[in-house]
């Protein structure tokens, strides 16, 4: 699994400003950066953002790959775990998603985030309890998913499924994202962010966007946890939940 340029930018602009602390992060999964050091560097100081200006040397000197634990390192977080099935890619935590996170998980990290990985786990019920729960009370969560990956992972992803997900497990403050990219995303790392106000109602995607280079989309979401919960309540999707349509329509009278 990679991190690519754009989403990598989407990060250091949407998200890490949000994050209350850089004392605890959790990856779900090691990530390959495919994002020249020179311009992660080029960014950071764009916008603005401390960094360890040693550490990116290092990077540079090594001259091979390097990953999201050099870059999250690089952008100040004092400890970073990340999870995985399997210890090839050099994780922290080797454990199956699909099970439990220990106790010791819980409540514990200041920025989780997770591009590109839950789709691929099949039990989604226990991968999303085991992300929310290891959000720290105050602290941020991050997604990054498919939207109309084909043949690519289990599953898709709707707005409805995070907003409604987060808001029954005590998160707030949620903002989404649609995020396109090139179907050659190795050659074209850039990706165009459009921020989506959330409505529970269907939407359609213009049919145009399949026509253009940005032809894979994505969600961002991003959100603050206000409240620990112990287990994992599984919500109603609020097209369906009379009490929020009810909500909705008075707002709207």
């Amino acid at each position: 699994m990679a991190l690519i340029a754009g989403c990598g930018l989407f990060i250091v602009e949407h998200v890490l400003p949000r994050v209350p602390s850089r004392e605890r992060m959790l990856s779900i999964a090691r990530m390959s950066m495919n994002w020249d050091i020179d311009d992660v560097v080029k960014n950071l100081d764009a916008h603005g953002v401390d960094y360890k200006k040693k550490h990116a040397k290092r990077i540079r000197a090594a001259s091979s790959r390097y990953t999201s634990r050099d870059f999250y390192k690089l952008v100040g977080f004092k400890h970073y775990d990340d999870i995985d099935l399997h210890e090839t890619e050099g994780c922290t935590i080797v454990h199956d998603l699909n099970t439990p996170i220990p106790d010791e998980m819980r409540n514990r990290y200041d920025f989780v985030v997770e591009v590109g990985t839950i789709e691929h786990i099949f039990d989604m019920k226990t991968v999303m309890h085991n992300i929310s729960s290891a959000v720290a009370e105050g602290g941020i969560v991050c997604h990054l998913a498919p939207l109309d990956a084909f043949n690519h992972g289990f599953y898709n992803f709707s707005l409805n499924f995070f907003y409604d997900f987060y808001q029954a497990n005590g998160f707030t403050e949620m903002e989404s994202f649609l995020i396109r990219s090139s179907a050659q995303w190795a050659t074209n790392q850039n990706i165009l962010v459009e921020r989506m106000p959330y409505t529970h109602e269907e939407f359609h995607v213009n049919q145009s966007v399949y026509a253009s280079d940005f032809n894979k989309m994505g969600i961002g979401f991003v959100a603050k946890k206000a409240q620990h919960l112990e287990d994992v309540v599984v919500p109603i999707q609020a097209s369906y939940d009379p009490s929020r349509s009810l909500e909705s329509r008075l707002r709207n009278f």
